[in-house]
């Protein structure tokens, strides 16, 4: 069936690919995480204003 190199050699490969993937979703939940950061700062903001135009 396979050899022992063969098998090493797939793990390699699959643990690469997942070190990868994980690199690339850690990576999108930072860029979500700032726009969400951003939108949170933006409507505390407008909020700020508008409270201050009422008084």
């Amino acid at each position: 069936m396979f050899s022992k190199e063969t098998k090493i050699t797939t793990l390699f490969w699959i643990a690469i690919s997942g070190l990868f993937l994980t690199t690339i979703y850690s990576i999108l939940l930072a860029i979500m995480g700032i726009k969400s950061m951003n939108m949170i700062s933006y409507v505390y903001n407008q909020m700020k204003r508008r409270e201050q135009k009422g008084q």
